[in-house]
């Protein structure tokens, strides 16, 4: 018997509309660095500070002293305003999904490459809780881990 589903957060439970992924380019853009798609691509779903890291080489910037702290910093202002003009939704189907799997006995988590300050409020925003009661049992964020995505910590 099937006794815990786990599922990512941003595009796979949650409709964000990109703004992750425009946030995150933007950040690393605003520090002299070329991000392409495929780099991009290629830190989807990561721990956001280690992306900006490689973003930030790859693009043919050094992260020096507090550069990707900055920038990761940033990346938070821009998420923020991003999700205050387009807030992020459930993808259709997936709160039935997951009530469902609820009612069938099944634990519900979802991990994600976000830190709590970010995860939180958009779990808030969707009206999504934690515990008996709420649609889900457990949440892992980056901030929960000693290293995020892709290290197997966060399952």
């Amino acid at each position: 018997m099937i006794e815990l589903a786990v599922f990512d957060m941003a595009g796979t439970t949650i409709e964000d509309h990109g703004l992750v992924y425009q946030a995150l380019r933007g950040s690393v853009e605003e520090t002299g660095a070329t991000v392409s798609a495929a780099d991009l691509q290629l830190w989807m779903g990561t721990d956001k500070v280690s992306a900006i890291n490689a973003l930030m080489r790859l693009g043919g910037v050094e992260p020096v002293g507090e550069s990707v702290h900055r920038a990761f910093g940033r990346f938070r202002e821009l998420l923020a305003a991003f999700y205050a003009e387009q807030p992020p939704i459930a993808l259709p189907g997936i709160e039935t999904a997951l009530q469902n799997l609820r009612t069938r006995g099944i634990k519900i988590a979802l991990t994600t490459g976000f830190y709590d300050d970010v995860a939180y409020p958009l779990l808030e925003t969707l009206g999504w809780s934690v515990g008996p009661a709420g649609l889900l049992d457990a949440v892992v964020t980056t901030t929960d881990v000693r290293a995020g995505r892709p290290a197997p910590y966060m399952i």
